[in-house]
């Protein structure tokens, strides 16, 4: 079954912030600051994973940066923004254990931490004995320490999140000398537009049959008609 198309009209979109999501930006940006005041890198290196693109365009980050470089501390600048060579413990495992703490506890409406991880452990016994193969797993105290170090930010993490542009600097900091690679586009002209794309990207000519048509609700001016053979 399908109906008419009705005449061409135009769409307007509107994007709208929500208020959760607006405290989340908020609040990042906050520890963000913190932890610059308090010349607290191993905290900074973990927002960097979590929240780079906005870690990056706080004002007190490119202070603290821009301190580091005139001070020649590249170890920390290293250790801060995970560059090869630099200290600290790899976050990608540390992560993946909360999340599967959170995923448990969640999942099987758990309210202490101590239980998802029991859960996970009879889970891993369980799938050992059975011949599975599953990704490395710390031991529970590991496990419950990690957990309880990561956990807010984790959760930060997993929630929608919008940062108010004037809390935020027009650009990302960069090491003094770094010139971005320009990004490649093609220019692909169709009959009635120019098209800027990635080189790999494929451009076709729309079907004029398609353009601007909306399938508009059923009515009484616009019958129903069915798509089998009488």
């Amino acid at each position: 079954m399908y109906s008419t198309p009705s005449a061409p009209t135009s769409i307007r979109t509107t994007l709208t912030v929500d208020a959760a999501a607006q405290a989340t930006g908020c609040e990042v940006v906050e520890r963000v600051r913190a932890a610059c005041e308090a010349d607290d890198h191993e905290t900074l290196s973990t927002l960097v994973v979590l929240f780079p693109s906005v870690v990056a365009r706080v004002p007190e980050f490119h202070a603290l940066m821009d301190e580091l470089v005139r001070n020649r501390a590249d170890d920390a600048i290293r250790k801060i923004v995970r560059a090869p060579g630099g200290r600290g413990r790899p976050r990608g495992d540390e992560f993946y254990f909360v999340a599967a703490v959170e995923q448990a506890m969640r999942d099987h409406k758990l309210e202490r931490v101590t239980d998802a991880l029991q859960l996970l452990a009879k889970t891993y016994r369980e799938a050992r004995e059975n011949g599975v193969t599953l990704p490395f797993m710390s031991s529970q105290k590991t496990l419950q320490n990690t957990h309880s170090r990561l956990r807010d930010l984790f959760r930060l993490w997993s929630r929608s999140l919008c940062v108010p542009p004037e809390l935020l600097t027009a650009w990302p900091w960069t090491p003094p000398g770094y010139v971005p690679e320009p990004v490649p586009f093609v220019v692909t002209k169709l009959s009635h537009a120019i098209v800027l794309h990635s080189p790999g990207s494929t451009v076709t000519e729309p079907k004029k049959d398609i353009q601007n048509v909306e399938h508009a609700p059923r009515s009484a001016a616009q019958p129903i008609q069915s798509d089998e053979p009488e």
